[in-house]
């Protein structure tokens, strides 16, 4: 007869992000915020298409009027 297999035990609960405590940034971390709160913030051109963070959306869908290649002769 095989031993009893033990219970899985739950994991504790992980308190939410608002209930832990941050790291306090260093000096150098503080200034550089503080100067990149200070420079000024360039829109990027709508043509663009980058977002906030500068990412752009890339449209990953297939045009209508894109057709498959030709086989090749």
């Amino acid at each position: 007869m095989p031993p009893p297999t033990p219970e899985p035990r739950p994991e504790p609960p992980t308190p939410p992000a608002s209930e832990t405590p941050a790291p306090e940034p260093s000096d150098d971390e503080r200034r550089e915020d503080e100067a990149a709160a200070d420079a000024p913030q360039d829109d990027p051109a709508p043509s663009q298409g980058a977002g906030p963070s500068g990412a752009t959306m890339v449209d990953h869908r297939p045009d209508e009027d894109d057709q498959p290649l030709p086989p090749p002769r």
